[in-house]
């Protein structure tokens, strides 16, 4: 199984770091936001061509070093990623705020949490559902 061509890995990690950025200051937040669901949907297309195409490629998503090949669980993962970015975008540019003089404010930032970390290890997650005679080796 191949690994991702290690002259387009920085160039992501790059790209990756920039959108990250981009979102710590409110004047950038937007491009954040446009960055992130860019990337996203690039990841999405690339793993579908992947998948159509019987390509194993190993995945380095969120820096794993797994011998796991890009599948439907990474689709599934940045399709919903660029989804996510997508809305914020769209929430940002509309002025939707959230205040967080609420008492409530900790239940956004515990979900939001809990879906990124199950986001991290959709491998294991996929592992857990998938079928006996696919994990059973």
């Amino acid at each position: 199984m191949r690994r991702l061509d290690a002259r387009v890995a920085p160039s992501l990690v790059m790209a990756e770091a920039l959108a990250g950025a981009a979102l710590l200051t409110p004047a950038t937040v937007p491009i954040g936001f446009m960055l992130s669901t860019g990337l996203f949907a690039a990841f999405s297309v690339i793993i579908l061509s992947l998948i159509r195409r019987g390509r194993e490629i190993a995945c380095s998503c969120f820096g794993s070093r797994g011998a796991a090949p890009m599948g439907r669980p990474h689709l599934v993962r940045a399709v919903a990623l660029s989804l996510a970015a997508a809305s914020c975008l769209v929430t940002t540019l509309l002025g939707v705020t959230i205040s967080f003089d609420d008492y409530v404010t900790p239940v956004p930032w515990v979900g939001g949490l809990a879906l990124a970390l199950v986001s991290i290890r959709i491998e294991d997650v996929a592992y857990v559902f998938g079928r006996p005679e696919q994990t059973a080796k």
